[in-house]
């Protein structure tokens, strides 16, 4: 599924080449050609049209670009920030997210004494029997709450732990 996003990314132009990234795959170089006293973008990397650039100075809109096949620019105004805006479709990727709560008894924690772990199985047979081994282990001899946990991840989902 496409989806178009618009980006905006800020920038002080230097005097030779700045690269402007906006996402993973969407960038270009933008280089001041000092014959012509303008900056032009070069080496567009992805699938975007570049819909403004503007100029400013102390916070306010200085000047704007409709037409960025040359960015005029005088030497002083080198050392401005650009801010260009851009609008790209992206191939949007489907995730799948699973709400997984992990039960330990205290009394298994209370059990563990330093240098001994648990290991346990998380089954999720509704997505294809994924198995996640884990193991716990106390990281101190303290307190309950000194406990660490290894999850074996060899499906290399993302994972978050609270």
């Amino acid at each position: 599924m496409l989806h178009k996003v618009d980006f905006v990314q800020t920038a002080v132009l230097s005097a030779d080449s700045t690269v402007i990234k906006f996402a993973e795959n969407y960038e270009f170089t933008v280089v001041y050609k000092p014959e012509l006293s303008c900056f032009k973008i070069e080496n567009a990397k992805g699938d975007f049209k570049i819909e403004t650039v503007s100029l400013r100075r102390s916070g306010d809109n200085f000047e704007c670009f409709t037409s960025v096949d040359k960015i005029y620019a005088s030497k002083n105004r080198k050392s401005y920030v650009y801010s260009f805006y851009i609008s790209a479709n992206i191939e949007m990727k489907e995730i799948c997210a699973v709400n997984y709560q992990l039960h330990i008894p205290i009394a298994h924690l209370q059990a563990l004494k330093l240098f001994e772990f648990l290991k346990y199985e998380i089954l999720l047979p509704e997505y294809n029997g994924l198995k996640f081994t884990y193991y716990i282990k106390k990281i101190n001899t303290s307190s309950v709450e000194d406990i660490e946990m290894h999850i074996e991840n060899p499906y290399d989902v993302e994972i978050q732990v609270k």
